[in-house]
């Protein structure tokens, strides 16, 4: 219709556009809203000026309603407890996938990637979670030391005594592929504190960090597989003493 002023279609809808109030149903004044919500110029002084090349227009209309929605998207997940580890400042609607969702191909990838992503996205059920939603005792079933301890995700991951010979074995694994990477990143740096040190194992790209792994380092994707390793192993021994704890 631009690209055609001559045509009858065009002279009505800019009729439209002059002389419709502002709660008009046509098709033009809807137009026009949309417009306004996403930052967008009056349709009418569109059809003032010449029609721009269609991929040209196409592609500055898409950049404005990613902006508007990736914006609010990421208010509400600055806003949402459960995405604590996950940081999306950064990551727009029309980028790259999160370097957590690459490399999944085979169905044993996608089974530990599920666990690691449920621990990422705040979404694994701990009793800390627990006993916020149906009330109950918050603390670590797995915990055998005194005092006990709230269960949360960083405990599960970084402090559960449970879980020590896996975080063992694994966490040498991340040693040598954090060294291996192209940032020579010292994994034993981490150690010192359970907030940072989760966070890197739930995502070693986050912005959360002050030290991380770069989207484009070559040996990020060996380190994500380590984290979905460790993830699923201790989900799996930690089910195993929780159905004994249950028995007994």
């Amino acid at each position: 219709m631009w690209t055609n002023p001559q045509t009858k279609i065009f002279e009505i809808v800019k009729h439209l556009l002059e002389t419709s109030e502002e709660n008009s149903r046509t098709w033009s004044v809807h137009l026009r809203h949309l417009c306004r919500h996403y930052g967008l110029p009056d349709p009418l002084d569109w059809l003032r000026q010449d029609p721009p090349l269609k991929s040209t227009f196409k592609e500055s209309v898409i950049t404005k309603i990613c902006a508007k929605h990736e914006n609010e998207l990421r208010l509400k997940a600055k806003q949402n407890s459960k995405l604590t580890y996950m940081n999306v400042s950064l990551l727009g609607l029309r980028g790259r996938l999160h370097p957590v969702l690459k490399g999944i191909v085979t169905p044993d990838e996608v089974k530990k990637c599920r666990i690691h992503l449920k621990m990422f996205i705040g979404d694994y059920l701990t009793y800390e979670t627990k006993s916020a939603q149906s009330g109950g005792s918050p603390y670590c079933r797995c915990w055998s030391m005194s005092p006990p301890h709230i269960e949360t995700i960083e405990h599960i991951l970084t402090q559960c005594s449970a879980y020590s010979n896996i975080r063992e074995r694994i966490f040498e694994e991340f040693t040598v592929a954090c060294e291996a990477s192209e940032s020579r990143l010292k994994f034993n740096s981490l150690l010192s504190n359970a907030s940072t040190l989760c966070q890197f194992i739930l995502d070693p790209t986050s912005f959360n960090l002050t030290s991380r792994i770069h989207f484009d380092d070559a040996g990020l994707q060996n380190i994500l597989k380590i984290s979905r390793d460790f993830c699923f192993a201790t989900n799996k021994e930690r089910l195993k003493i929780l159905k004994q704890y249950i028995t007994t």
